[in-house]
């Protein structure tokens, strides 16, 4: 996926958390537990406000989440949230790739924020609609590509290693026809490569895009997809990243 396509995904699924928390505010968010759609209706708009604050800025210092944001009342989280998913993304579309920006994976650019953003709205977006007793699909595409970010981009936030848990891991996304194989050593971060066999692999995990990523999530649970293998791996693996939990950054 290219910059436009992520800015178009966040616009859309950021209208999608909007509608949920205009409809519900104080609807339970099972997912994140201890919120209601308020809350995760805030949480993302500040988000938004974080992202284009340090691109808006060029800046490499980090301002904390919230930073200059009034909660407003529930009548007003639905144009709160519009504005700032707006306010985001004329910001990034007007920014080079190159635009010096704080991040925690590494190359202190705003390359990697549109797809980080797309990523944060899209899962986001699935705790909303299924607080609502609607949970959607992500679209295969953009699924796909959040499988690989998982790894490349909240992987090294945990920054640490699996210690004890070392092999294989197979990921098969049936709907787009892809399959990774995530290499996990206990002293270093896993990693994941388009593959075309998986042959060899400690254990498999099947389902379509949007599971998959849903699953690393820890949206869906193992018995959700169709699994081969050892089992106890696929469980011990998704205890594994604690920092890649409730996409809180």
């Amino acid at each position: 996926m290219d910059r436009e396509g992520y800015l178009t995904a966040t616009v859309e699924n950021g209208g999608m958390i909007a509608r949920a928390v205009q409809a519900s505010p104080d609807q339970p968010v099972p997912s994140c537990p201890e919120w209601r759609l308020r809350d995760l209706g805030f949480h993302v708009g500040c988000i938004m406000r974080l992202w284009a604050d340090v691109v808006r800025r060029a800046s490499l210092e980090r301002r904390p989440l919230g930073f200059g944001v009034e909660r407003p009342p529930d009548s007003e989280l639905e144009l709160f949230l519009r504005s700032e998913v707006a306010a985001a993304v004329e910001v990034l579309a007007d920014a080079s790739d190159d635009t010096p920006a704080w991040n925690w994976w590494g190359d202190s650019t705003a390359r990697a924020i549109p797809r980080v953003l797309a990523h944060e709205t899209a899962v986001h977006g699935w705790d909303a609609m299924n607080a609502l007793g609607m949970p959607a699909s992500i679209p295969p595409a953009l699924a796909a590509d959040g499988v690989v970010e998982f790894f490349d981009i909240w992987i090294p936030y945990t920054g640490h290693p699996p210690g004890g848990l070392a092999g294989s891991l197979a990921l098969e996304a049936t709907d787009v026809g892809i399959r990774w194989l995530v290499d996990i050593a206990e002293a270093t971060l896993p990693s994941i490569t388009a593959t075309d066999t998986t042959a060899g692999a400690g254990a498999a995990v099947r389902g379509i895009a949007s599971e998959l990523q849903l699953l690393l999530w820890r949206r869906l649970a193992p018995d959700a997809l169709t699994i081969f293998g050892d089992r106890e791996f696929v469980d011990r693996f998704l205890e594994y990243p604690k920092g890649g939990v409730t996409r809180e950054q």
